[in-house]
């Protein structure tokens, strides 16, 4: 007996359906392939990256701990120099004393004597020169850097 065209037909469309649905699994089944790929490679990159950002981090802290060193060595320098300058204006107030001394003997005013009105302007400025200086307090980097 001889299939009718119809039942051919049908059994056709069936293996047609099957067919698809394998070239469709087979084309997910690629897909999921590729995007495996590509998310191992983006992870692989993110990676990479969160590492330099880290490298980057510690750079910008090593850098201001060198930079905190520093400029602690150079601050310590400069009190150094502002320490010799303690005793200025001790020594200015005794030269001031001896020669209100003088002009007393003498029966003057201080202020006859040359530069004794200049000096004991400059008193005053040295003295608070000194303590504006000895004063200073540098801004505490440690709590960038810690």
């Amino acid at each position: 007996m001889k299939p009718s065209v119809n039942k051919i037909l049908t059994k056709l469309s069936k293996k047609q359906v099957e067919l698809a649905a394998e070239k469709i699994e087979l084309t997910v089944a690629d897909d999921v392939a590729k995007m495996v790929q590509t998310s191992q490679a983006t992870v692989k990159k993110l990676k990479r990256l969160l590492e330099l950002h880290q490298k980057n981090d510690q750079d910008i802290i090593n850098a201001l701990r060198k930079l905190n060193a520093d400029t602690d060595k150079r601050a310590g320098k400069l009190n150094a120099e502002v320490q010799k300058f303690e005793r200025a204006d001790i020594e200015i107030a005794d030269v001031l004393e001896r020669a209100e001394k003088a002009a007393r003997e003498l029966g003057v005013g201080p202020n006859a004597i040359k530069g004794y009105s200049t000096l004991d302007k400059l008193y005053n400025q040295v003295e608070a020169a000194y303590k504006e200086a000895n004063l200073f307090v540098y801004s505490d980097l440690k709590r960038f850097v810690n």
